[in-house]
């Protein structure tokens, strides 16, 4: 019988090498849903804009699902969430609340994932 450091092992070709920065970014991900979260909830609306926080909850369970499959490295993730960032982004603008900030770390992330798409799975 062989040792154990000469047995041969088979090459792992069902891994995504993840860049880098994915692993910051994803996780800054997750805290921008947590504080969209508490400003949805928190914040004084209009009788007429209800429906808001709602969406937003359900916006937030699509956005750390879509985060996640892009931290592990889904193609679909990285299509999905610039979408779900857009029809936020339209939603924080009809209640007049949107700013040109909210839109920064969404935007990076997107592009990060529609940039390293073609090296997902």
């Amino acid at each position: 019988m062989r040792p154990l450091h000469e047995i041969p092992t088979p090459p792992d070709t069902d891994t995504y090498d993840r860049p880098r920065g994915m692993y910051l970014l994803c996780l800054a991900g997750i805290l921008a849903i947590a504080w969209d979260l508490h400003l949805a909830f928190t914040a004084e609306f209009h009788p007429e804009e209800r429906w808001f926080s709602m969406f937003m909850l359900i916006s937030s369970g699509v956005s750390a699902y879509s985060l996640s499959g892009m931290y592990l490295g889904k193609k679909w993730a990285a299509f999905t969430y610039p979408t779900v960032v857009f029809v936020n982004q339209i939603a924080w603008l009809m209640t007049e609340e949107w700013t040109s900030t909210g839109m920064i770390l969404p935007a990076i992330v997107s592009l990060m994932g529609l940039w390293y798409s073609k090296d997902m799975k």
